[in-house]
This record gives C-alpha cells, structure tokens and sequence, in this order.
C-alpha cells in the first residue's frame, strides 16, 4: 500500500515538472519524434517529374501535281506467235521478278477472279521450294497435294494477304509451310510473258535482260486485266511502260510508252 502511494506521488511530480519546464518536456519528446511515422514520411523527397511538351504538329507538304502522262503510240496486238513464245518462256522457268499492286480492286477481288480462271493457292515449303498442298484462301480448308498440269510454275508469293489460311495450315503440315503462294492457270502466264516479250522487241529491248515487272489489277467487265507499267532491265535501267494485257480472254489493244 505505502508503495502504490509513492509511485502515485512520483509521477504527479513528473507532470508537475513537465507543466513546469518546456526545455525539459522537449528533451523527453526528441526520442519520440525519431520514431514518429509521421516524421519518416516527411523525410522522404518528392521529385517533381516534368513531362516532356508534345511534338508540334508539322505542316503537310502540299500535294505534287499529278505527272503528265506519257506519249503513247498503238502498237499491234501480240500475234499466236507470242503467245507460243509465252508457253516457251514458261517452260523454260527462267521468269522476271513480279511486283504486282491490287490497290485498283482490292486483294479479295483479285483472289476471286484468279479462282474463277482456275488458279490454285497452295500452302508452300519455302526451304524445299515446292507446294505441300491446296488451300481455300478463304477458308483456310485444305485439299490435294498435286499441282495440275495446266497451272504455270511461276509462284505468286500472297502470304501477307493470307495470314489465317497459313496458321491454319501449319497446324496440319508443321513449321514447314511458310508461305502461301498462287499458281495462275499456264495460258494466263503465257499471255504474259509472251506480251512482254513483243512489246520490248517492239521498244528494241532484249527481253531476256528483263529482272523485274511492275504491274497492277483491274477488273472490267467482268475480265481481269494487268497494266504493266514499269520494268526494270539488267543494265539496272527502268522503263516506263503502258502495256494492258486481258488476262481472262487473251491479249487487248496494247500502248507503248516511247
């Protein structure tokens, strides 16, 4: 009991000292304001990140004027000899490189006037460069691995068109198949290749120094048509060219670019 009073009377005196002195209430607080959570959360620095301006948006430059188009003379249209001279040139398998634009009609129209004249997409081994099989560029569904007789050995490389049609057939033929490729009907290619022919021997141009066609699709009345416009030649030269070719009914009326 006489102790429970004296440690009662101790810290009455404590406070009383406390209320007494600041400096000494100071120096007994200094110990608690270390530990303080609120004091640590001060102590931390905040950076200001400064986030960079936007780009200004930079002027459009005006529009070029449209290029005046090219004189243009009739030439005759490409005999049977010609196209005897394409089926030469398939056989052969020597072809120049094809850079073909389907902007006019789109890729979708031009796959499915190519499935109308009879062309064939396969799934392609690029390593073994040979095709592994039919495939419905529309559907990714797959079919025989033969190739006809009546399709040409030139190969239209469309796999950026046909993504899902090459996922789904790596999943039946493995990593193998890394392409997907087009093979026209052999009298479309004949007619051609045999129209190049004549129309550079008409320019004085030997068609075998020929390395690249630069052409584009049309469709019109219900046909196919391609305009060549551009090729590029051996000695590295590159000749602008009007030549229009029906691939679905043979040759048309052709203009040359003098």
């Amino acid at each position: 009991m006489v102790r429970t009073h004296a440690a009662a009377a101790f810290g009455m005196a404590l406070v009383v000292l406390l209320l007494l002195s600041p400096s000494l209430r100071e120096q007994l607080a200094r110990p608690l304001a270390r530990s303080s959570p609120a004091s640590v959360e001060r102590r931390i620095e905040i950076v200001e990140i400064e986030l960079p301006a936007e780009p200004e948006a930079r002027p459009l430059p005006p529009p070029r004027p449209a290029p005046s188009p090219p004189p243009l003379r009739a030439t005759q249209v490409p005999s049977s000899d010609a196209l005897e001279r394409g089926e030469s040139l398939l056989r052969s398998g020597r072809f120049p490189h094809l850079r073909a634009s389907y902007g006019r009609i789109g890729f979708e129209a031009y796959r499915d006037a190519m499935l109308e004249l009879g062309g064939v997409f396969f799934l392609f081994d690029g390593k073994a460069r040979q095709p592994v099989a039919e495939v419905d560029p529309r559907t990714g569904a797959l079919g025989g691995e033969l190739v006809r007789a009546d399709l040409s050995r030139w190969p239209r490389d469309v796999t950026r068109h046909l993504s899902e049609p090459l996922r789904l057939g790596q999943a039946s033929y493995g990593p193998r198949v890394s392409r997907v490729i087009l093979l026209p009907p052999a009298r479309l290619d004949a007619a051609l290749l045999g129209g190049l022919d004549a129309h550079l021997r008409a320019l004085d141009l030997d068609p075998g120094d020929l390395l690249r066609v630069d052409l584009a699709y049309e469709l019109r009345g219900g046909n196919l048509y391609c305009d060549v416009l551009l090729v590029a030649m051996r000695d590295g030269t590159e000749r602008s060219l009007s030549l229009q070719i029906d691939l679905s009914g043979g040759m048309t009326r052709t203009e040359v670019a003098l």
